[in-house]
This record gives structure tokens, C-alpha cells and sequence, in this order.
């Protein structure tokens, strides 16, 4: 929902939360896969202090982004889909 109202500052939050459901169909097994995939890296960050934090927080965003991006076949970042191949389908 915050990177749909980053994306597109028009649109309401109510509309943002169903538009959001609607890209999330299908693809929360991948979504949950992601955040699994990421525990690790979390443990790492608390045993080294938080100091980890510093490169794990940019990096888990961008993967977000990458993820919001794929599912909306925005390769542009303009918010309207592109029209080559999402990062899937190549």
C-alpha cells in the first residue's frame, strides 16, 4: 500500500488498499516467500549489533520495490505497465 501511494500520490488510501489486494491475488505465496528468505539476514543484522542494518533495511526495500514493480509489469517506475518482458519473464 505505501509504495502504490508513493507511486501514485492521487490516489486515495482506500482505494490503495484495493488496488493492492487486487495485485496481491496470486502472488502472496511469492510475497511470503521473500520475507521468509530474509530471516536470516535479520539474525545476522541483531548479532552484529545493528551495524548489519545499515546495508540489510536498503536492501530488503529495494527488493520490495522490485517485487511491486514485477507485479505490476512497471519495468519504468512510471506507474503505468510497460510494454517489454517484467523481471519474470524473460
Amino acid at each position: 500500500v505505501f509504495i502504490l501511494l508513493t507511486d501514485q500520490p492521487s490516489m486515495g488510501v482506500l482505494e490503495a488498499y484495493r488496488k493492492s489486494s487486487q495485485y496481491m491475488k496470486g502472488n502472496m505465496g511469492r510475497m511470503f516467500y521473500i520475507v521468509l528468505s530474509f530471516i536470516g539476514l535479520y539474525l545476522l543484522c541483531i548479532l552484529s549489533c545493528g551495524i548489519g542494518s545499515l546495508w540489510f533495511f536498503p536492501y530488503m526495500q529495494q527488493t520490495f520495490v522490485s517485487f511491486y514493480f514485477d507485479v505490476t509489469n512497471d519495468d519504468t517506475g512510471t506507474g503505468e505497465p510497460s510494454k517489454t518482458a517484467s523481471f519474470g519473464q524473460m
